[in-house]
């Protein structure tokens, strides 16, 4: 992945993000965890595969304003490095 990307950002109620594309990769898996100011612990609201580098999620439930959330983007490839 390229550390120095853009994973896009959340409009309204729409978490959008989008990638530069990894060299031989099949496939992304998409991680997101919502973190409330006012809770203690961070809650999945994403945890899926996706065959491309965008991706969109629109939720009033799990986006919004003034809140953190933490992002993972992982790479499947078919192959593999020895």
């Amino acid at each position: 992945m390229d550390p120095e990307g853009v994973f896009g950002g959340i409009h309204g109620d729409t978490l959008s993000l989008w990638w530069k594309a990894v060299r031989r990769a099949v496939r992304y898996w998409v991680v997101v965890e919502k973190c409330p100011p006012e809770e203690q612990a961070c809650h999945p609201v994403a945890d899926l595969y996706v065959n491309s580098t965008r991706w969109d999620m629109t939720s009033e439930e799990k986006f919004g304003a003034c809140t953190f959330y933490h992002l993972k983007v992982s790479v499947f490839s078919a192959y593999l490095d020895c």
